[in-house]
């Protein structure tokens, strides 16, 4: 019996790994050492085998990815924060900010831009300033 179908499947769990690892954050070199490889190209080939190509992660892995991370950010932030490091507090509200705008919770940002007629910025001068007087120029000269 040969040995040649339990290689590929090992070759295959270990490119699998090595994907993984890739969609979980992690560097080539990390993904290399957790399944296994000598180095990142050898793992990078494994996967391009395995995989045809070195696929992207999909929008909605990539969020799951971020959120886990930001987690564990957070959890790190906020115990800077409980042991008063100088920044901690800037940090955690950077965090959250990062995780309610992953989340769609923030109000939609939304820029306006306006381009009036020089007759609609007079006549906001002319409501922001009142009424207009006029100075009989013949009185100055007085």
């Amino acid at each position: 019996m040969s040995d040649v179908p339990a290689k590929r499947a090992d070759a295959q769990e270990r490119a699998e790994r090595a994907y993984v690892a890739r969609l979980h954050g992690a560097t080539w070199r990390e993904a290399a050492r957790v399944a296994g490889y000598t180095d990142q190209a050898n793992a990078r080939r494994a996967v391009e085998r395995w995989m045809g190509d070195v696929p992207g992660p999909e929008r909605e892995v990539q969020r799951e990815i971020l959120r886990e991370q930001t987690q564990a950010v957070l959890r790190q932030a906020l115990q800077d924060v409980r042991d008063r490091r100088p920044g901690a507090v800037t940090a955690a509200v950077r965090v959250l900010d990062l995780q309610m705008r992953l989340d769609g919770l923030g109000a939609p940002t939304r820029v306006s831009l306006v381009d009036p007629t020089t007759e609609e910025i007079e006549a906001l001068a002319d409501r922001l300033s009142g009424p207009r007087r006029y100075v009989d120029a013949d009185i100055l000269k007085g």
